[in-house]
């Protein structure tokens, strides 16, 4: 298998193709391995000290993680290239960046890039929805006040994880038409709307939040 380059900013979206993928692969968390950057950067005694683990260990399957890896200097890049050629074959190898710019051309060329940024439709990444989020709309239909503002699901929220939560969100609002429980297809609407504004537009993320979720509030009060 290719050594993947997983490009995303959002600890979330991360944490989410991670537990997937060691679901899908059958992986415990006994057989991951976590790389991250010492004194800002990945370096090239790191790398080193990987290839030894890897030649004295046994070759059941792991997964080999390495956190910002864009902060990897070019020697432990290259370094890295012998590793990914010799042990791809018992071992899975995911390489997290901000973005692909620092990386050399030949670990690019050599793994499969998959870019989170841009997320696709809600309906095709999110099968299952955090039970934090159901919570949360539990909350917004219960609450007569606006105190699920203040949720850590919701507080000082960056864009990425914004974009994730309406995609949630939407999620359980769509769900809940096809259950019955509304017929108010004017949240989704809304939903998408400012979806869109935070993809392809520099809006404030936690204004966005607190104003679709508001919303909702008002829609669902409307028809009870």
């Amino acid at each position: 298998m290719y050594p993947i380059i997983l490009v995303s900013k959002s600890t979330l979206q991360i944490e989410k193709y991670l537990s997937d993928f060691c679901q899908e692969k059958s992986l415990s968390s006994s057989q991951l391995l976590e790389i991250k950057p010492e004194k800002n950067e990945i370096s090239i005694n790191q790398i080193r000290q990987l290839r030894k683990r890897l030649n004295v260990e046994s070759q059941a399957k792991r997964l080999i993680v390495f956190y910002s890896f864009d902060t990897a200097s070019y020697e432990a890049q290259n370094a890295l290239l012998k590793t990914l050629e010799e042990k791809t074959f018992s071992n899975y190898f995911v390489m997290i960046v901000n973005k692909l710019e620092t990386l050399l051309d030949t670990t690019i060329s050599r793994s499969k890039v998959i870019d989170l940024r841009e997320a696709v439709s809600f309906s095709d990444v999110f099968l299952t929805v955090r039970p934090e989020v159901i919570d949360l709309i539990k909350s917004i239909t219960n609450s007569g006040d606006a105190r699920f503002l203040n949720s850590p699901l919701v507080a000082e929220i960056d864009r990425e994880s914004a974009v994730i939560l309406i995609q949630e969100i939407l999620y359980c609002l769509w769900d809940m038409i096809l259950t019955s429980k509304t017929h108010n297809v004017s949240m989704i609407k809304k939903g998408f709307y400012y979806l869109k504004l935070l993809q392809n537009n520099n809006v404030n993320p936690q204004l966005t939040i607190d104003n679709f979720l508001l919303y909702i509030q008002r829609e669902l009060v409307k028809q009870s």
